[in-house]
């Protein structure tokens, strides 16, 4: 028995199979040889080396495209496409995620690299293997993963598919975050009126080219149940919407009677789907950029001399009108304005010079809740 070893630059033989001829000759003179045997048969798989080749396609199993929601339960499947193995010959695929744009392995919400492996049996040389991927995602939000795949035979590395910038093995994670503002006010603030227009921008990140729908639902800030409007209706809203860029920002407008809703508190939910899977949500119950402020006001009113809801009608009165103020936001400027009105007439109320009477103060909030004085004179 004789070993003849050939060493070669086998990296573009993928999915080739080579067959090695031999010859053995004697040599006749210096210049000469008579070959005496061969052996030199193209379909003897005694004398064929195959180089295996394999591609993948990673899909979510619940949108079965590149697409994942960022969860504590994201489930990914990278099939990968095989030619040239050895049927009837048992191999292991190992795969695992890297990020598409450091390269580095990506870990999992425990900090443990997101990986997984299959043994499997091909009937045929060419054929389909499918890896499961099952990790928890939350912290991965507007990333973009990709999956590098090995088959190995016995230990021994066959083939790989591992390009960072190959598209078909990416899965993409999405971000949003919402901010919800009165059309009004411009801000996190809202009169408790019968109609109360709120626009919540929804800025994502890293959301591939499809038709999305963008749902939200308003909540009660304090108790986390649904937020209802005046007739005890759940107040929810939705837009249909097609990224032309990963990043960027759609509105979702919410109309509805706030009447009798002071003071109060609502933090809006947004949920984006694909195809009615959830692709990526925004639901903190206490993010105040995702909150609503219905303030209420009270207040009452004495005489600074009498300390009572009673004056003498005299050349000089002066009223003190206590006003309270809750659910308010910290920081802002406001103005209360008041005005004196006729109870019986429900008219105002003029001076002996025939003015009204009216008197206003400005103040910054520095709490949700305040008391301020408004004197009439």
């Amino acid at each position: 028995t004789l070993t003849v070893t050939w060493t070669i630059d086998a990296t573009d033989l993928q999915d080739d199979t080579v067959v090695a001829y031999e010859d053995i000759a004697i040599r006749k003179n210096f210049y000469t040889n008579v070959s005496v045997a061969e052996h030199k048969i193209l379909t003897d798989e005694g004398q064929s080396v195959r180089f295996p080749e394999i591609g993948t396609t990673a899909a979510d199993s619940e949108t079965k495209i590149d697409i994942t929601k960022a969860d504590g339960d994201a489930t990914v499947i990278d099939t990968i496409e095989f030619r040239n193995l050895v049927a009837g010959v048992q191999y292991v695929a190992k795969g695992w995620m890297v990020d598409a744009e450091t390269g580095d392995v990506m870990l999992d919400d425990n900090g443990a690299p997101i990986e997984a492996q299959r043994m499997f049996v091909p009937e045929d040389n060419d054929g389909t293997v499918d890896v499961t991927f099952r990790f928890q995602a939350e912290t991965l939000e507007g990333r973009t993963g990709v999956f590098y795949e090995e088959v190995y035979y016995n230990g021994v590395l066959v083939a790989d598919h591992k390009e960072q910038s190959d598209t078909n093995q990416d899965i993409h994670f999405p971000m949003i975050r919402t901010e919800a503002l009165d059309s009004e006010t411009g801000d996190h603030a809202s009169n408790a009126d019968g109609s109360i227009t709120v626009t919540d921008t929804i800025s994502y990140w890293n959301l591939p080219k499809h038709e999305y729908v963008a749902t939200g639902t308003l909540y009660n800030a304090d108790t986390g149940e649904a937020y209802t409007d005046a007739n005890g209706n759940p107040i929810t809203a939705s837009t249909t919407f097609t990224p032309k860029e990963p990043d960027g920002t759609v509105e979702v407008v919410f109309d509805f009677d706030g009447t009798g809703k002071d003071p109060s508190t609502f933090t809006v939910f947004e949920n984006v789907t694909l195809n009615g899977v959830s692709v990526a949500e925004h639901s903190e119950l206490a993010d105040e950029n995702q909150q609503i402020r219905i303030p209420a006001v009270g207040t009452t009113a004495i005489d600074s001399d009498t300390e009572l809801a009673m004056s003498y009608a005299d050349g000089t009165v002066t009223i003190e009108d206590t006003v309270t103020t809750t659910n308010i936001l910290e920081g802002r400027n406001y103005k209360i304005k008041g005005i004196v009105m006729d109870q019986a007439t429900g008219q105002p109320m003029l001076d002996a010079s025939g003015n009204q009477i009216t008197s206003e103060i400005s103040f910054t909030a520095e709490n949700r809740n305040e008391t301020h004085q408004v004197d009439f004179s």
